[in-house]
């Protein structure tokens, strides 16, 4: 199934299908918030980061890679 994935520079579509991982990270901006980020690895070894405010926590994301 593709998606339309909203990464921090670009709008891409992926085959959710070939999805191989997704690791979490964050960060603190300059105002001290932390920042969730998702970066996906597809099987054919890309890669893309995606943040927490697009998507929400992991299991929100993990959903709306898996919604039809």
């Amino acid at each position: 199934m593709f998606k339309m994935i909203k990464t921090r520079s670009e709008r891409k579509l992926v085959n959710t299908t070939q999805i191989s991982s997704i690791d979490t990270s964050s960060y603190y901006d300059s105002n001290n918030n932390e920042i969730n980020i998702y970066e996906i690895t597809v099987s054919d070894g890309s890669r893309f980061t995606v943040l927490e405010k697009d998507y929400g926590t992991l299991d929100e994301l993990c959903d709306f890679l898996n919604s039809n």
